[in-house]
């Protein structure tokens, strides 16, 4: 491995700093990265409330449907509540990020 040392303005070294720490990278990280063409990858972490919600609603979507296919009468509002309930949370977390 070598070392290369390479003279910036300050306001160059903040900035770069700045866009290293949100991504969560090294600022060696991130200059290797975007000097390497490369895609910086980010790690998002979903709020675990919601992933929790996300995962009761998608389980009653499966059970209707499990119904549905099965014979049984399900009121088709229900679906159509579990649906809405899914868009939003799915919008709720899209935004977020």
């Amino acid at each position: 491995m070598g070392l290369l040392q390479v003279r910036v303005m300050f306001a160059e070294l903040r900035r770069w700093r700045r866009q290293a720490a949100c991504y969560g990278l090294t600022l060696s990280e991130f200059v290797r990265s975007v000097m390497n063409n490369s895609k910086i990858r980010v790690a998002v972490v979903a709020d675990p409330q919601l992933l929790h919600e996300l995962k009761r609603h998608g389980v009653l979507l499966n059970q209707l449907l499990h119904a549905t296919h099965a014979g049984y009468p399900v009121d088709p509002k229900r679906v159509e509540m579990t649906i809405d309930a899914l868009r939003s949370l799915y919008a709720k977390e899209i935004g977020r990020g």
